[in-house]
């Protein structure tokens, strides 16, 4: 945790190979070093992001209460209440619900929601069940997967739960729904349905800035940049491991990148040696990218974009 970390510092490093050093030391401690450019300009930052399909990113997001009710409504009505019936007796028997504390990043108490009174639900009306529903819902805090076990929740993104019909269902809800059920994305050119998720409560709220849509309908995580690349590492090591599974540790980010501040200049001549200076570090960036990226299995070398940017273009960055 970062609470056991050494202080943050500025590095002192001047040489490639003393920034090198510092970042591979870092890399394995998660010290928190600075590098900048300038005291004005500020320290260079290294954010990633992370494609995939699968459910295991239900672990660390959710779907906000208008979703998870866009989901839900993309069943028939007997297949609705044949879910409702298997949830809410689930929830109401403790055997699905969350029941320990959660707190969010900041050590806050999260208000846990009411569950539902135990009842007979197979015997209730369909527009009972939704009613019992929507109260549970709306006490989620905009974050309903963070209150229901893991295992319902990947059953659910699978479409393997009660009356979600399997493998067609998740072509046809997960990617079709908000285009069907909300008239304000009804002409998307792509799918859409990620795009209000939102970081469960706790780690995933430090770390990830946003999930949306990719091109193909998988779903896209962008987290947060860190002005160190001990933090960068630490970051990655957590979403590996939060994400893990029997075959091991999750793929390494795909996309990883650096934002370097950049010195205000004034003379020509300035601005050529930096422009010279930066297109040596995106060389090396790229270099460094493509192998970790190898090294990793994080499916760079059959990606969409893994194309191998010419010194010509990257001229065009600086």
């Amino acid at each position: 945790m970062a609470a056991d970390l050494p202080p943050r510092r500025i590095s002192n490093a001047k040489t490639a190979w003393e920034v090198w050093t510092e970042m591979t030391r870092s890399s394995l401690t998660h010290e928190p070093v600075e590098f900048q450019i300038s005291p004005a300009a500020g320290a260079v930052s290294f954010g990633g992001e992370k494609e995939g399909g699968d459910a295991l990113i239900t672990r660390i997001m959710s779907p906000s209460e208008k979703d998870f009710g866009m989901i839900l409504g993309t069943l028939r009505g007997d297949k609705r209440k044949e879910f409702l019936t298997d949830f809410l007796n689930g929830l109401s028997k403790g055997k699905f619900a969350i029941t320990t504390p959660i707190k969010s990043f900041k050590g806050e108490l999260v208000p846990m929601p009411v569950l539902p009174e135990v009842a007979q639900y197979g015997r209730k009306e369909l527009p009972e069940l939704e009613e019992t529903f929507q109260n549970w819902l709306k006490q989620t805090s905009d974050r309903p997967f963070a209150f229901i076990t893991e295992d319902v929740r990947a059953q659910i993104f699978d479409g393997e739960f009660s009356g979600m019909g399997g493998k067609d269902w998740i072509d046809r809800a997960m990617k079709a729904y908000p285009r069907v059920f909300d008239a304000a994305r009804a002409t998307d050119t792509i799918p859409t349905h990620f795009n209000q998720w939102k970081p469960i409560f706790g780690e995933p709220e430090n770390y990830i800035s946003r999930m949306v849509t990719e091109l193909l309908g998988d779903w896209e995580l962008n987290f947060k940049p860190k002005t160190s690349y001990g933090e960068f590492e630490q970051m990655m090591s957590w979403f590996q491991n939060a994400l893990k599974d029997e075959d091991g540790l999750y793929n390494a980010f795909g996309h990883q990148w650096i934002v370097l501040p950049k010195k205000k200049l004034t003379s020509r001549a300035e601005k050529a040696l930096m422009q010279g200076k930066l297109t040596e570090v995106y060389k090396v960036t790229q270099a460094l990218i493509a192998l970790r990226g190898i090294e990793m299995q994080s499916g760079i070398l059959t990606s969409m974009y893994n194309e191998v940017r010419s010194d010509e273009i990257l001229k065009t960055h600086s």
